[in-house]
């Protein structure tokens, strides 16, 4: 672990974090302790290989929640693109980060690790969990700091090109100007639905919409599967240690469940690091000397920490760094800290980090329990230690039998004890579940699944927990037939032909409203309501976004000029008739609150100009090689 460590807090950046650790291991690692396969090299980014397993792992980040809306109309092959494209594009900045000799400092990278609530325990940093975590991801703590100091350099990298954007006085007042403008406008609807016909399309007209739209009327390639689960958590379940077996483990394991000395501690730092001397070391040392003062004399030791600390993890806490045994801070610090008693503040300490004011808050000593105390983590411990021995002694023995039946399950299931289980239908988008790795689908459309029959590789779909599964049944993509959905392309011609009469009867009305008759009365005589807005403002409250948008992008009548009007597409083969009659510009001023966030939004919007513009740039620099991609995950094409 970085020494730091043992100094800092709180960071910024913890989503990052539990990504990283979560995700990896859940992905890849039993195919690789098998030794399966190669993995296929998909892109490379000026030298540097984005695999086949990256991609796979990035779009499993990105999956869509249950329930969460997705955009049918983007296939699995362009949402392959779109996550290889920002792969590249992170690639890029990563090397351009580094191009600039920019660094993340240990500090930042321990005040991160700190503020990850995976790592934590009632809500401080724990150095046992933190690496207990780690291990369980089979992740080295170098590795680990290693990827997360790389991560916060792309994002120092970002925050810099976002951060620089400015606004001029003049943007801001332009800005100001058209926010604020209102428009005095009237509409009314043609609705789809008033256009339809009774009489059903004729045969021809039915075929030939069928012939035209052929791709909409396909039912995707899918499949069901069955497969074989190992899961050590449920082995683990199933393991009952004899009174024998959990007194000789903690007799073997005394020093395991020994309470350590403790000390919940906090400080105040007063920065200054080892290269600081003469004048400006002294300015530090006497800043100390008055704040021990200021402690000595009643003011409360928080208030002081969140006023003056430079530690930025601890200050907000009250300078609080909870529970720490020896060897989690710095030397200097830990003497001290371990030579307190509760409640007394030590003179200034000094560290690689500066000067230190210490206070221990509580105290805990060392202590051996009883058995009776920790008989539960005991017991979980060897739970957890059978369970792994029958799963790494079964998970081989499963790889071993279905491999040599390559043709059923049936007698790795019968050696094992296992049950076959079988899944619903999916496509190659997945499901819920097995069916929620990318790995088991790309699985289940391989050519070795699908295609011969076979039992699949051994799939580890996290930490000790591994299916194999082979194909139960195949139903390729086909063009369901016209016989079959007549009656829904009857409707949907219905439906089209409807919308292709409500717009064309709009852009006549609309060329009679130019020529001079009005609006209300073209209204009427559709048999539609008129609706007039004197002041719409730009957001558009109360009125269709298609129309807002249809009327604010029309120029500006001059001064005694003619209304404008236009034809507006409301999405669902609706159509409106919109009339421009006038521009108010707003005479009211903005407080400074105000122009303060508008100036805030533009400069966003301009720092997110600028790095799309850096990062094409880079790009358009790149020695870059990509391959094509297949819809189907696991398979470029070559």
């Amino acid at each position: 672990m970085l020494q730091e460590i043992r100094e800092r807090a709180q960071g910024w950046f913890a989503w990052a974090i539990v990504v990283l650790i979560s995700i990896p291991f859940a992905l890849w690692g039993i195919q690789e302790y098998m030794g399966f396969g190669q993995v296929p090299v998909i892109a490379k980014v000026n030298g540097q290989e984005i695999t086949e397993r990256d991609l796979d792992l990035a779009l499993h980040r990105q999956r869509p929640e249950p329930g969460e809306a997705v955009d049918p109309d983007v296939g699995q092959a362009q949402r392959r693109k779109a996550v290889l494209d920002g792969m590249i594009r992170e690639s890029l900045l990563v090397q351009a980060a580094e191009t600039m000799k920019m660094r993340a400092g240990d500090a930042a990278v321990v005040a991160t690790i700190r503020s990850v609530p995976a790592f934590q325990r009632d809500g401080q940093f724990d150095m046992p969990v933190y690496q207990q975590m780690l291990r369980q991801q089979g992740m080295a703590e170098a590795a680990f700091e290693q990827q997360l100091r790389r991560l916060l350099v792309t994002d120092q990298l970002v925050e810099g090109i976002r951060g620089s954007a400015f606004v001029t006085e003049a943007e801001l007042r332009d800005s100001l100007r058209l926010t604020e403008q209102q428009r005095d406008v009237g509409y009314f609807v043609l609705r789809r639905a008033d256009f339809a016909t009774a009489a059903a399309p004729a045969d021809d007209e039915i075929k030939a919409y069928y012939e035209r739209h052929r791709d909409a009327f396909m039912t995707p390639e899918r499949v069901q599967i069955e497969y074989l689960e190992l899961d050590a958590a449920r082995l683990a379940a199933a393991v009952n240690p004899t009174e024998e077996a959990i007194k000789g483990y903690f007799e073997e394991h005394r020093d395991e469940f020994v309470q350590r000395p403790q000390r919940k501690a906090r400080h105040i730092l007063l920065a200054a690091d080892a290269a600081t001397a003469g004048d400006k070391l002294a300015e530090v040392e006497a800043k100390a000397k008055a704040t021990l003062e200021r402690l000595r004399k009643g003011e409360d030791f928080a208030v002081l920490a969140k006023e003056l600390s430079d530690d930025p993890g601890s200050a907000a806490q009250g300078g609080d760094l909870g529970w720490f045994e020896r060897g989690v801070m710095v030397k200097e610090f830990e003497d001290v800290a371990f030579s307190l008693p509760a409640g007394q503040v030590s003179e200034p300490v000094r560290s690689p980090f500066g000067l230190h004011l210490i206070e221990v808050t509580e105290v805990r000593e060392s202590d051996q329990p009883s058995l009776d105390a920790v008989r539960d983590r005991v017991v979980q411990a060897l739970q957890r230690a059978e369970a792994e021995r029958l799963y790494y002694d079964q998970v081989e023995r499963l790889s071993d039998l279905t491999y040599e039946n390559a043709g059923s399950l049936d007698p790795a299931a019968e050696a094992l004890g296992l049950k076959p289980q079988l899944t619903d239908w999916f496509g190659r988008e997945g499901g819920l579940g097995v069916l929620a790795s990318p790995k088991v689908v790309a699985a289940a459309f391989s050519e070795e699944v699908r295609g011969e029959g076979r039992n699949s590789d051994p799939i580890e779909l996290g930490p000790e927990h591994t299916v194999v599964l082979r194909l139960r049944a195949h139903e390729p993509a086909r063009l369901r037939p016209l016989e079959e959905i007549r009656a829904e392309v009857s409707a949907k011609l219905v439906e089209e032909k409807a919308a292709a009469a409500a717009r064309a009867r709009a852009a006549e009305l609309v060329g009679r409203a130019r020529a001079g008759e009005g609006l209300d009365a073209l209204a009427k005589e559709a048999g539609s309501g008129y609706e007039r807005v004197a002041r719409l403002g730009r957001r558009g409250a109360g009125v269709s976004p298609a129309i807002a948008q249809a009327v604010f992008s029309l120029p500006r009548i001059p001064a005694g000029g003619a209304p404008a009007f236009a034809i507006v597409d409301l999405g669902n083969g609706d159509a409106a008739v919109a009339g421009l009659f006038g521009v108010e510009e707003s005479s009211s001023t903005v407080n400074e609150a105000q122009a303060q966030g508008l100036r805030t939004a533009l400069a966003a919007q301009q720092g997110a100009v600028d790095l799309t513009r850096f990062q094409e740039a880079l790009r358009g620099r790149a020695e870059l090689e990509v391959k094509p991609l297949s819809a189907e995950p696991g398979r470029p094409l070559d």
